[in-house]
């Protein structure tokens, strides 16, 4: 009887633990990386995202589209104070092995970030980022 038990609970366990698709990164796959991501908290220089269906209206999210162009949602002017305005900077983004480099524009010109990719899973991206050079446009 005892063995029952412990059979249906194996069973169990291995019904629920095998639902959450990890994305192994060291293929390099980015298939996981597409749609949008956004909800970041920020703990010691490691950023979370939260994958959602759209990006929010007025909040900061990411998306990685399949032709590797990357669109940012973020502050669309110089002025971080509110009423603070978002809008959509197109860019483009690669991964190599687990590092992700992403060229994308910003309201003064363009910017270059290269992240590591710490974890992936179906809804949630983990990145640490490496770093972040910003080009303004000359004018």
């Amino acid at each position: 009887m005892t063995h029952n038990k412990f059979f249906w609970l194996l069973i169990f366990i291995l019904i629920f633990t095998s639902c959450s698709k990890d994305y192994d990164l060291e293929e390099g796959t980015s298939v996981g990386l597409m749609g949008s991501w956004t909800q970041r908290s920020v703990d010691n220089s490691v950023i979370t995202y939260q994958k959602v269906n759209t990006l929010p209206g007025n909040d900061y999210g990411i998306s990685f589209r399949s032709d590797h162009s990357f669109i940012e949602r973020k502050n669309a002017g110089w002025c971080g104070t509110p009423p603070i305005t978002y809008g959509d900077f197109s860019g483009s983004w690669t991964l190599r092995d687990s590092t992700i480099n992403i060229r994308v524009a910003y309201w003064g010109g363009e910017a270059e970030y290269q992240w590591k990719l710490i974890s992936l899973s179906a809804d949630q991206l983990i990145i640490l980022p490496l770093k972040e050079d910003y080009f303004p446009s000359v004018q």
